[in-house]
């Protein structure tokens, strides 16, 4: 940088080394580069997502959680040299958007506290506002608990399945052969590669998407229970947030039940392997959460693959060894499900 004719001269940097992306802004590499720009005289401008649209959770746009970019608004602004911050995506400003007015907030008040700022935000919900309050502390965590840093391919989860494949989960990570996918990626997102997983990192993402889940799933709660008594104006929206927010679950939910499916799996084929008998405790959680996964598939709709795992859930209860044979077997990356199904090859 030190080369650079600072003259007319400014940058635009994503708000980490990878990407963009709402629970992880401000990485080293990023505080490194404004330090560098701040001392040649060079305005950097953050890129970040603004409102509830983002590349992460496409195609879903009425999802809110605010406290997450209230958080992430904040650790960007604090960069010395840091002159402004621009929207990543794209903006949907003609429909209630809580992240989008928590911007708004933040710049006009910089200095707001998270319940201050939620208060002032739960306003326009009249005698639910105390419950939109919660709503949003719950939704906010869901997103700060779900592993976003697994791999590129795990944003855009609007566009995963809940019909998993039922080969062995993995965690797609290889998009294009550049410099950047084989080192500075690698820095954000734990895979870069379509190699084969430790179990320990699959259930480590696993936990992670469980988490997110339970977060979400007692959002939905306080949802349904306030859904009617949502002010007439911003009941559509709310609406449209909670029926993406259902499928946002059911995505999580997939993510991890997959991946324990594969990791009790290999269990048993290796006790299998040695002519040791099942565990019967390994089996009783597989089934249990077999019928946990069909339940969750059943829920989307008229999805195909609901009778796929209802299938290997029977052949489970009938014969094991056939089970095995079957089912969560590795096989080649060949994204069955779409490459936005990020455990699916």
């Amino acid at each position: 940088m030190k080369d650079v004719n600072t003259e007319g001269f400014g940058l635009t940097l994503h708000s980490n080394i990878a990407e963009v992306m709402s629970t992880l802004p401000v990485d080293r590499w990023l505080k490194n580069m404004c330090e560098l720009a701040l001392r040649r005289g060079i305005p950097v401008i953050v890129e970040y997502f603004l409102g509830a649209a983002s590349e992460e959770l496409e195609p879903f746009v009425h999802l809110s959680h605010p406290l997450v970019t209230l958080r992430g608004l904040r650790a960007i602004a604090a960069l010395p040299g840091v002159v402004g911050i621009k929207e990543y995506y794209g903006l949907v400003p003609d429909k209630e958007d809580p992240n989008l007015r928590m911007t708004s907030l933040f710049f006009s008040k910089p200095q707001l506290a998270d319940d201050e700022a939620l208060c002032l935000l739960a306003e326009p919900y009249s005698k639910v506002s105390g419950d939109m309050i919660h709503f949003w502390q719950e939704t906010s965590a869901g997103m700060e608990f779900f592993p976003w840093d697994t791999s590129w391919f795990i944003r855009e989860i609007g566009r995963s399945r809940p019909d998993h494949s039922l080969s062995a989960a993995m965690l797609r990570g290889q998009q294009c052969h550049t410099p950047s996918w084989f080192s500075t990626r690698h820095a954000i997102f734990m895979k870069t590669d379509n190699q084969q997983l430790n179990p320990w990192m699959l259930e480590d993402v696993q936990l992670r998407c469980q988490l997110a889940a339970d977060r979400w799933s007692v959002a939905l709660e306080i949802g349904r229970r306030i859904e009617a008594d949502v002010p007439d104006n911003l009941a559509v929206d709310f609406c449209q947030n909670m029926t993406e927010l259902d499928r946002l679950r059911r995505r999580a939910l997939a993510y991890a039940y997959h991946l324990r499916e594969t990791n009790l799996t290999t269990i048993l084929r290796k006790q299998h392997e040695i002519d040791q008998p099942p565990s019967g405790r390994i089996v009783r959680e597989l089934a249990g959460i077999l019928q946990d996964d069909s339940a969750n598939c059943r829920a989307e709709g008229d999805v195909e693959g609901c009778g796929e795992i209802q299938a290997a859930l029977d052949l489970l209860s009938s014969d094991i060894d056939k089970f095995l044979q079957a089912y969560f077997r590795e096989e080649p990356d060949r994204a069955s499900k779409g490459i936005f199904s990020v455990t699916s090859r």
